[in-house]
C-alpha cells in the first residue's frame, strides 16, 4: 500500500491519511483508496476524491462520505502511462494528496507490486514477532516466496534473516524450519553467484541450530539401538521420511482417535491391542489377522454400550465394532511395531495432554552443545 506524503492544511479538519492499492496500477485496474482519519468529523460530510493530470486537469472525480474509509476507482483502459495526482478534498480544501504512477507495462507493474507487497508482509511478520506470536509470524512468512517470486534470492534471504530472528528469540525449532526453507530456495536458483558458499553457510547454520534442539525420546531410543533412520524405517515397514517426521515431533496426530479411545476406556494406549509374532523371523513380514488381538471389547465395561463408547470417542458405533474385531487398526499397529523394534512402549516416546499429542523430549540438551558455546551464533 502506498501512503501519501501529507501535511494538514487546515487544522479545523481531521487529518486524512490517503493510501491506495495496488502500489503500481496499470490502465484497466481497480484502485482501492483508503482514507484513514486522524480524528473524527463532527458529522458526515461529502468528500471528493480526484485523479488529476500533472497539468491540473481533473480526469476522474469520486464522491464519498466522511464516514466511509474505503473507495474504489476504475482506471480507464485507455489511460496513458504517466504520473498523476490523487487527492481528497472537502469544502475546496485538499486534506491530503499523493503522486501516483500509472504504467502500461503490466509485467513491470506485477513485479513492482509483488515486491512492495513482500515488504509490507515483512513488516507484519516483524510486528507478530514483537508480540511473541511466532507461529503466526511463521505462517505469514510462508507467503513471502509468493510475493518475491520474481526474485527468489530475495525470498531465500528473507527466510534466512527470519531464521536468525527466531534463533535470537530462542524459537529453535522454527528457526531450523526457516533455514530449511531458505536452503530449498537457494538450491533451486539457477546461476546463483557463490551458490556453493551460500549452501555451505546455510548448512553450517543448520548444524548450529540443531545442536541447540533437545532430542526427542524417539531419536534417543533409535540411537541407543544404533539404527539409522533408514534401518528403523525398514524394520517398521514405513518410509524414512516418516521416521524423520516423528523424530521432529510431527505426525502423531493420526493417533488422536486411539488416544480418545484409551481415555474413554480408562487405560493406556499401549493396552488397546496385543501383537503376537516372533520378532526374529516375522518382524519384516506382514501381520496376519490372527496375530493382532484387540483388547477393546475386554476393556469396555459391560455397563458401557457401543453407542456410548462411540459417543465418547467421537466416531460411529460401527467404527468401535471394527476395532473390537481387530479391524482398521493399521495406524495403531505401525506404532506398536515401532515400539516393538525399540523395545519400549508407545507411551515412552509420545504423550497425550489436554487433547494434544506431543513427542517426549530428552530432559537435558545434548552434551555436545557445551563444546560449541563459542560457535553457536548463526553465521551471516
Amino acid at each position: 500500500m502506498i501512503e501519501a506524503s501529507h501535511s494538514p492544511i487546515n487544522s479545523a479538519y481531521p487529518t486524512i491519511l490517503l493510501s491506495y492499492k495496488p502500489p503500481v496500477p496499470t490502465p484497466g485496474d481497480t484502485l482501492t483508496i483508503y482514507l484513514n482519519r486522524d480524528g473524527e468529523f463532527l458529522s458526515d460530510h461529502q468528500l471528493i476524491v480526484e485523479l488529476i493530470a500533472e497539468t491540473g486537469k481533473r480526469l476522474i472525480t469520486l464522491d464519498i462520505t466522511s464516514s466511509n474509509g474505503v473507495a474504489t476507482l476504475e482506471i480507464p483502459s485507455d489511460f496513458k502511462e504517466g504520473t498523476y495526482i490523487l487527492q481528497v478534498i472537502y469544502n475546496n480544501i485538499v486534506l491530503d494528496s499523493t503522486d501516483i504512477g500509472i504504467f502500461e507495462d503490466k509485467n513491470y507493474a506485477e513485479k513492482k507490486n509483488s515486491f512492495v507487497n513482500g515488504l509490507e508482509l515483512e513488516i507484519q511478520i516483524k510486528e507478530e514477532v514483537e508480540k511473541g506470536h511466532y507461529e503466526q509470524a511463521f505462517k505469514l512468512q510462508e507467503r513471502v516466496k509468493e510475493h518475491y517470486k520474481h526474485n527468489l534470492k530475495l525470498a531465500a534471504k528473507s527466510w534466512e534473516e527470519f531464521a536468525e530472528v527466531l534463533y535470537e528469540k530462542e524459537q529453535i525449532e522454527l528457526s531450523r524450519e526457516a533455514l530449511e526453507e531458505a536452503l530449498e530456495i537457494y538450491e533451486g536458483i539457477k546461476d546463483l553467484d557463490n551458490k556453493e558458499e551460500i549452501i555451505e553457510r546455510i548448512n553450517q547454520n543448520l548444524e548450529i541450530v540443531k545442536r541447540k534442539l533437545p532430542k526427542t525420546k524417539l531419536q534417543i531410543l533409535r540411537e541407543q539401538k544404533e539404527y539409522s533412520q533408514d534401518q528403523l524405517a525398514f524394520l517398521v515397514k514405513t518410509n524414512p521420511d516418516k521416521i524423520k517426521e516423528w523424530e521432529a515431533g510431527k505426525g502423531f496426530e493420526e493417533l488422536l482417535l486411539f488416544y480418545k479411545l484409551a481415555n474413554a476406556l480408562q487405560c493406556g494406549i499401549d493396552q488397546l491391542i496385543e501383537i503376537k509374532y516372533d520378532f526374529a523371523h516375522q518382524m519384516n513380514k506382514p501381520l496376519s489377522k490372527d496375530q493382532v488381538r484387540s483388547k477393546v471389547r475386554h476393556l469396555r465395561d459391560d455397563n458401557k454400550t457401543l453407542d456410548q463408547l462411540a459417543l465418547l470417542v467421537g466416531v460411529k458405533p460401527e467404527k468401535v465394532k471394527k476395532w473390537e474385531e481387530a479391524q482398521e487398526l493399521e495406524i495403531l499397529i505401525e506404532y506398536f511395531r515401532l515400539a516393538q523394534v525399540l523395545d519400549c512402549k508407545i507411551s515412552d516416546f509420545i504423550e497425550y495432554i489436554d487433547g494434544i499429542i506431543k513427542p517426549k523430549f530428552s530432559e537435558v540438551l545434548p552434551t555436545s552443545i557445551n563444546a560449541y558455546e563459542d560457535s553457536t551464533k548463526i553465521k551471516k
